[in-house]
């Protein structure tokens, strides 16, 4: 199975997995969307990026997608919030045209199946970026970023623990009991 993950943001870090191989052999590529252009520019050039790399890495079985945020930081502006949902809806709407299963998945559930916790006191989104490019290292995966490290780690939270991934496992166990 090829699952493809993405941590969507104007920096995407897009990881393939094909899971009958190791962990190492997960390809990663970045989406850097072009700055200081309309929320819905960065949008449109969002889905044309991801539609390239489909073509050049395989259509895939299964998208697992951070969930964006849907309210922001205490004092902080809407805007950043309103960019990245409406650049993880240009993905999912792609991924919905070629019919894809896709679930999204937050932060603190992916990290918790990877690092064993969510949530750790006092952290910040960096902290955590760093310690997805050391778990890429331990693991050999191939990085340019902590965007890509991260977008890594969801495709194999997808492929283990997703509820697509509990699915094909309930599939798999009935075809061999009957």
């Amino acid at each position: 199975m090829l699952a493809m993950s993405l941590d969507p943001a104007t920096l995407t870090g897009v990881a393939f997995y094909q899971t009958d191989r190791p962990e190492a052999a997960i390809i990663t590529r970045s989406i850097r969307l072009t700055p200081k252009v309309s929320s819905e520019a960065k949008a449109h050039e969002a889905g044309r990026s991801l539609l390239k790399l489909i073509k050049a890495n395989g259509t895939p079985d299964y998208v697992c997608i951070e969930e964006a945020f849907k309210h922001p930081a205490k004092g902080k502006s809407i805007h950043p919030v309103v960019q990245g949902n409406m650049i993880a809806g240009a993905y999912i709407g792609l991924i919905g045209l070629y019919n894809i299963p896709c679930e999204t998945v937050t932060p603190s559930t992916w990290r918790s199946a990877i690092f064993g916790d969510g949530r750790r006191k006092g952290w910040a989104s960096a902290d955590w970026k760093k310690a997805a490019k050391e778990r890429c290292k331990l693991l050999d995966i191939e990085i340019q970023n902590a965007d890509e490290a991260e977008a890594a780690l969801i495709a194999i939270y997808g492929a283990r623990c997703s509820n697509f991934a509990q699915q094909l496992k309930y599939n798999q166990a009935m075809k061999e009991s009957a």
